[in-house]
């Protein structure tokens, strides 16, 4: 099964620019993406992420060099959003219940903004350090946190604590939220592993309400 965990990150200045021109990359391939969609939609081919992303490639180092700048990933999962924000929309219009619009472009906003990656088991390391520097240093022994090796750039930012399922990480969405920073793992984990993370809901289905307190808490 999949599961999403939040983690709060600290980039630094480098990283927030490397962060921001993903972000620009994700936004711009979702917009290009809409425009060919139509286009493939009005010459009667077919229409999906692959096929978006056979099309870019195919023009970006020409055409848009800035996105080589960036994971290879970023614009492969804005075109997969894309497509699943359609699906979503003709799913809608099947059932007639208006649930989904069809999907509009992308504007830009200040502090806000996310990109997603593909993930691996090398994304995540208890060092920022390189292996010769742990040998004369040795760093973070009490594992309270864990870092994020960033793609592309090839550097690590530090994580407010760390990944608490054990599984195949499938993706990575960077996230910013007004000054703060998030990363969200997608974890492909197994029941056993949903049962030590998840404690039983005792008495499903009811609530206890204590009608002796004086006040609100």
């Amino acid at each position: 099964m999949y599961i999403h965990h939040r983690i709060e990150i600290k980039p630094n200045r480098k990283q927030i620019t490397y962060f921001r021109r993903s972000f620009g990359v994700a936004r711009f391939t979702y917009n290009w993406g809409i425009d060919m969609w139509e286009q493939l939609t009005k010459e009667g081919k077919h229409r999906s992420a692959i096929e978006l992303t056979k099309i870019f490639n195919g023009i970006k180092a020409e055409q848009y060099p800035c996105v080589l700048k960036v994971s290879k990933s970023v614009p492969e999962y804005a075109f997969k959003h894309l497509q699943k924000a359609y699906l979503n929309y003709f799913k809608s219009l099947k059932a007639g219940d208006g649930k989904y619009g069809k999907p509009t472009k992308k504007k830009k906003r200040d502090r806000f903004g996310s990109f997603t990656f593909k993930g691996d088991q090398w994304l995540l390391s208890w060092t920022n350090k390189t292996s010769k520097a742990l040998e004369s240093k040795p760093h973070n022994l009490d594992h309270k946190h864990q870092y994020l090796r960033l793609p592309k750039e090839h550097t690590y930012v530090k994580m407010m604590e760390p990944l608490r399922f054990n599984g195949k990480i499938v993706s990575v969405t960077i996230k910013q939220h007004s000054d703060k920073f998030y990363a969200v793992f997608c974890v492909n984990i197994t029941e056993e592993e949903y049962q030590r993370t998840h404690e039983p809901v005792v008495g499903e289905g009811t609530l206890g309400i204590d009608l002796g307190v004086h006040s609100l808490m």
